[in-house]
């Protein structure tokens, strides 16, 4: 694996051409340019820091409705590598880091690591039709790596409301009456843990789901509902 490498990326409309580069190529038929360089390296285990910028060095590939891939990392081990990346949306605000790809593998015949930045543009892309905000994913992944025993009844795990569609459009429709009444009864539920979410779960006053923090679910439905 060499330390550094080098993407020219062009785009027609809403697709993307991403091809590797010597570091002697004439960049100038690319709009933008993403240089992946090794950033440390302990034993087997290493990072490269994945940059993309226009030839004005602004930060960031427009992908689509106004979304940008602003930067990515590939971490690699002894076995396995994995691509990340970040969003920003229309209005700026950032995704958390997304996985693109993997590869599991023998350190030892070395990783491609340009395959795996380049997997970041096109995951990103799918990301993008997915998801109508950053705002929306970050909530999805809290959701998703949550995975709440019990919560209000609006999910459906017998179908496909886990899916992004299906909680942003299925879900979403279901409880957005219970939004107002989270705003106005934040204070009071703001801190609440473990005995809290017993207390009122057994007088079935409130439902979001047990053992677990109370008030998780609810900045969920505040973002849906903005």
């Amino acid at each position: 694996m060499e330390d550094s490498y080098i993407l020219g990326i062009k785009r027609n409309g809403v697709s993307l051409k991403i091809d590797t580069l010597t570091f002697e190529a004439d960049q100038s038929g690319y709009e933008y340019i993403s240089n992946i360089n090794r950033v440390s390296r302990s034993g087997g285990n290493g990072q490269y820091n994945i940059t993309v910028t226009d030839h004005n060095l602004n930060q960031g590939c427009p992908i689509g409705n106004g979304w940008k891939l602003i930067s990515g990392n590939i971490y690699y081990y002894w076995s396995e590598a994995y691509a990340y990346f970040i969003l920003s949306d229309e209005h700026g605000v950032k995704t958390k880091e997304i996985l693109a790809s993997q590869e599991k593998t023998p350190l030892s015949k070395g990783y491609n690591i340009d395959a795996l930045a380049k997997s970041i543009f096109f995951k990103a892309q799918e990301i993008v039709l997915q998801f109508p905000s950053a705002s929306i994913y970050n909530a999805y992944m809290d959701f998703v790596d949550k995975k709440p025993k019990y919560h209000l009844g609006v999910i459906d795990r017998e179908g496909n409301s886990e899916t992004v569609q299906g909680f942003i459009n299925g879900n979403y429709e279901r409880i957005v009456n219970y939004i107002d009444k989270y705003t106005k009864t934040r204070s009071h539920t703001d801190g609440f843990r473990r005995n809290n979410a017993n207390y009122w779960n057994k007088r079935e006053i409130c439902r979001f789901y047990l053992y677990s923090s109370i008030i998780w679910f609810c900045p969920v439905l505040e973002e849906l509902g903005k």
